[in-house]
């Protein structure tokens, strides 16, 4: 992962926007760009969450604190908004023209990843459904009126964590093994049963795998790391037999 901080993902997401929209309109890290006085868009970041789903990253190594050597993950949440600098009765078309360059552009590059941008990260932008009383509340405390913006989630964000100084041993498999070499493994069985066709005196014979049987016939069992130590397959049927079956030696 290339963020260590929160403001190299905004700067990220604002040259994404600055690309889409004029380049005489500047896109600022602002909560409100000021009517009248200057033309842009503003693109705010209010609220930081930590993602649940990450919350309780393993950690690589066995150092101390193990917290602080996971990475962090976040959810961002920004605003948009724009301003027409004209003071013009054409101002608050002018905004939403600005609005919607702005929105297209999130909208199209709504999965930032290594591809795209060179850094090791999968972002993914989407679009908040507020409704307008909830839209509302975000001026609500601010001195100027109400203005059109649009709300964003950015996710998953992961900070960089404090660099391991010890490693894990990697576990291939889990269970108890007794075997220095490698495992027994069966990987397959076959039988061949022998057949004439009516009127033809020659016997034929066919392979069947997984192997199927009558009495006397003989079943293969193919595998690997039979030859190490003497291995035994055991038959258990609990209807037919109350004991397993005398032990079979596997070969190489």
């Amino acid at each position: 992962m290339d963020f260590t901080s929160l403001n190299e993902v905004t700067n990220t997401l604002i040259s994404i926007i600055q690309n889409a929209v004029d380049p005489g309109v500047t896109v600022q890290v602002r909560p409100e760009i000021l009517r009248n006085s200057e033309l842009g868009v503003g693109f705010y970041l209010y609220h930081v969450q930590e993602n649940t789903h990450f919350k309780n990253y393993p950690a690589l190594g066995k150092d101390g604190n193990p917290v602080a050597h996971t990475p962090m993950s976040l959810n961002l949440y920004y605003q948009l908004s724009a301003n027409w600098k004209e003071n013009d009765v054409e101002v608050a078309l002018e905004e939403q023209i600005l609005m919607s360059a702005a929105m297209k552009a999130l909208h199209d590059n709504s999965v930032i990843n290594t591809s795209s941008t060179g850094k090791n990260i999968n972002l993914k932008i989407t679009l908040q459904t507020l409704t307008p009383s909830e839209s509302v509340q975000y001026w609500a405390a601010a001195e100027s009126p109400v203005r059109l913006s649009a709300y964003y989630e950015v996710s998953v964000v992961f900070l960089e964590p404090e660099k391991p100084t010890s490693y894990a041993g990697k576990v291939l498999n889990y269970g108890t093994f007794v075997f220095t070499h490698v495992a027994p493994q069966i990987t397959a069985s076959e039988s061949l049963i022998n057949y004439t066709i009516p009127g033809d005196p020659i016997v034929k014979e066919v392979k069947i795998s997984p192997a199927q049987s009558f009495a006397g016939n003989k079943i293969s069992f193919l595998g690997n790391g039979f030859n190490i130590g003497t291995p035994k397959i055991v038959f258990i049927n609990p209807i037919l037999w109350h004991v397993p079956k005398k032990p079979m030696s596997l070969g190489r």
